[in-house]
């Protein structure tokens, strides 16, 4: 499963006062025309009428200004944005306070983020279902249904989708046809697409297949423990909990693995500018990709054990109990202090100048969800959620996409 899985589940579905049952309705791969979102009885109307409270309670001011209209540009086709993991978008992400434009119920846990490509959304569910919604109105489009098997993880193209589940990878067109699967003998918990080629990670081995065929790439044994992957500059990158390595992305041969502080997760890294960022030991260590030597070793805090977030050279890592995301530069591991918020964080994201973060004062009180400025980490809008996950917010250019544990919330400028 991907750290986000993991995460919710150890820490935010426990404390969280919303942990319902998850419900989206849908049917055994076939459409569904009736132009509402997943389930009549689960779903807002698409509109302006969400349950936000897009007030400003700490007192900053917000110039900016939406006029609209609300368009479905942007995108978020794998579990950390990118191949490289960086939860870091070009997109300009809402200027102001958010408010629910639909939603939906879930059925099951979250196997993977939600990710958007092209107008549409994809959710996959553990209980077998992968679900794709118009992503400014909410009708569900389609659902794929998997079931007996367990969905573990998503990843989305421009002209398939990859579904990961407990033998093998399914590929389907936005239309939900099915293209290929690949029956590979073990659960896969982690996939990413880059440059033609569909990466994922089983139990034991990596695996590489061509993203039009499924046909074989390679195939490489890795029987020390597998975290997320992380794919950049040719090459793709793993941690066990010992080891830091990389593999050829074109033949899946080793081509080194160094120790690092040790971890007890399967999170994994995040490339930007020639370096990997990681957790080890409750620390983030960075090191070269080139032959993994360590350039540095931030142990100014304790860190959630999750993918750092990098974006212009800083290095965002979720704080392990109260206090908001640390902020490390990206070069020297030099500390540049934390975001002040009084609360738990969740996995920030980075768009554009703006870190999205979700945070909850206290374990019995509703999430808030954070956009602050990069640089001179003033408050641009704060918006009130009801059943908040600490998932990662998924930024688009107008929208904003929230996991909770309800189901998903899609958001607009208020």
């Amino acid at each position: 499963m991907t750290d986000q899985r993991q995460w919710s589940r150890r820490r935010w579905l426990a404390a969280a006062s919303s942990t319902a049952t998850l419900a989206l309705a849908g049917c055994s791969s076939s459409d569904d025309g009736d132009g509402t979102g997943p389930g009549d009885d689960a779903s807002t109307p698409a509109g302006n009428d969400g349950n936000g409270d897009t007030s400003n309670s700490d007192g900053d001011t917000n110039e900016q200004s939406f006029e609209g209209p609300v368009t479905a540009d942007g995108e978020w086709p794998v579990t950390h944005y990118d191949a490289a993991n960086t939860r870091s978008t070009t997109a300009s992400g809402p200027p102001v306070a958010v408010q629910e434009r639909w939603s939906a119920e879930i059925t099951g846990e979250w196997a993977d983020a939600p990710l958007v490509v092209g107008e549409s959304v994809y959710v996959a569910t553990d209980e077998g279902s992968c679900y794709a919604h118009d992503l400014l109105s909410g009708e569900q489009r389609w659902v794929h249904d998997l079931s007996p098997e367990t969905i573990f993880s998503l990843a989305a193209g421009e002209d398939r989708v990859y579904i990961g589940w407990g033998g093998g990878i399914t590929a389907v067109t936005p239309d939900n046809t099915v293209t290929w699967e690949r029956s590979l003998g073990e659960f896969v918990l982690d996939l990413l697409v880059a440059d033609g080629t569909v990466y994922a990670r089983g139990q034991e081995r990596l695996f590489a297949r061509d993203v039009e065929t499924g046909d074989e790439v390679w195939t490489t044994t890795v029987p020390d423990g597998l975290s997320n992957l992380a794919v950049a500059d040719g090459s793709v990158f793993m941690k066990d909990r010992e080891q830091f390595k990389a593999y050829d992305a074109g033949t899946g041969d080793r081509q080194w693995a160094v120790e690092h502080a040790g971890a007890l997760g399967d999170a994994g890294v995040a490339i930007a500018d020639g370096t990997a960022y990681f957790m080890a030991d409750g620390n983030i260590e960075a090191r070269s990709i080139d032959d993994g030597a360590l350039e540095w070793r931030w142990s100014d805090g304790t860190a959630e054990e999750t993918v750092p977030a990098v974006a212009d050279g800083v290095v965002y890592a979720q704080s392990l109990g109260k206090g908001g995301p640390y902020r490390i530069d990206g070069t020297t591991g030099d500390n540049l202090g934390t975001i002040e918020v009084d609360g738990y964080t969740g996995h920030p994201a980075v768009a554009s100048g703006t870190v999205y973060f979700s945070m909850f004062p206290d374990l019995d009180a509703d999430t808030r969800l954070y956009a602050v400025d990069a640089d001179s980490l003033d408050v641009r809008w704060q918006t009130t959620m009801t059943g908040g996950t600490g998932s990662t917010p998924v930024v688009l250019e107008d929208l904003l996409l929230y996991p909770r544990g309800s189901g998903l919330a899609v958001l607009e400028p208020a």
